[in-house]
């Protein structure tokens, strides 16, 4: 014999139908291409600010630090450019 309780039936929860009239609404590609903008701009300034200190002596941890940041914008990048080019 199941415990299990079945909340969606006790609060009477219904599955949304699909909807025919209304479109859902996906992220906005206007915005996107403004955030695509902005980051870029942002990852060619850090990237290059950075780049004018001395970095031959950095501890490999935060060697690692940059390299995982630099991998994290670079997939912001790209996900902002799917929404843009009507990806998602």
């Amino acid at each position: 014999m199941s415990s299990a309780i079945n909340v969606r039936d006790i609060l009477g929860v219904q599955e949304r139908r699909p909807a025919l009239f209304f479109r859902p609404v996906g992220p906005d590609k206007a915005e996107a291409a403004k955030r695509l903008a902005v980051t870029e701009k942002f990852f060619e300034d850090w990237h290059g600010r950075i780049n004018e200190t001395n970095t031959r002596q950095l501890p490999a941890d935060l060697v690692d630090l940059y390299e995982e940041a630099t991998i994290t914008l670079c997939r912001i990048l790209t996900y902002e450019k799917e929404i843009v080019n009507g990806g998602m």
